[in-house]
Formats: C-alpha cells, structure tokens, sequence
C-alpha cells in the first residue's frame, strides 16, 4: 500500500529533524505528487535542497512558490 502524502510530509519534516536530508527531500517529492499546488511542501522541499547544498534547485523551487 502507497504511503499517503500527509505520512509522506510527516516522514519528510521527522527525517529533516534527524539531519536526513536526502530522505526528507524524497519524501517530500513523494507528497507533492498528490499534492502539486500546495505552497508550504514546496517550500519544505527548498529547504531541504538549500540543506543539501543545492542552492540552485532551491532557489528555483522557492520562486516557483513566490
């Protein structure tokens, strides 16, 4: 059974609290298949490219949300 995007994000968020960053990335890429307009898991998945160093990509997916 596919994990729903609401366990999917919570994982995201538990994963970026254990400086995981690549699973939160992943998992927050998994969210915003269900969920592709919602504005604060975009955000989320900026965050969690700015935290692995991929300034870029992060900056491109914070002004998509802008």
């Amino acid at each position: 059974m596919p994990e729903t995007a609401t366990k999917a994000f919570d994982a995201a968020m538990a994963a970026f609290k254990k400086g995981d960053y690549r699973t939160a990335l992943d998992k927050s890429e998994q969210a915003l298949k269900d969920f592709p307009n919602d504005p604060a898991m975009h955000q989320f998945r900026a965050l969690c490219l700015f935290a692995l160093g991929e300034y870029q990509r992060a900056s491109a997916a914070v002004h998509a949300v802008l």
